[in-house]
């Protein structure tokens, strides 16, 4: 389980439900390395070596699916569980 230093509060994700820009950047710099490690691309140049590096697209691509989720899916009637 996450410790709970590490989860997003839940009044900032009410925040950005509501359409507070600052919000919805805090969430997104919260999970910006989860995003760039699922977001990372293996690139071969002309002379057959290769690196890893983010791929822009998949990045944008993420950070969509996840605005998108908190605005149209996250239900505030439905608090979170767990200890108060």
């Amino acid at each position: 389980m996450a410790n709970r230093e590490s989860l997003v509060p839940y009044k900032t994700i009410l925040e950005a439900k509501r359409g507070n820009p600052d919000a919805m950047d805090e969430i997104l710099r919260h999970y910006e390395q989860y995003i760039d490690y699922n977001s990372y691309r293996e690139v071969y140049n002309g002379s057959e070596t290769h690196y890893i590096c983010v791929d822009e697209e998949i990045k944008s691509r993420i950070k969509a699916k996840l605005i998108y989720k908190i605005i149209f899916h996250f239900n505030p009637m439905k608090p979170p569980t767990g200890d108060p």
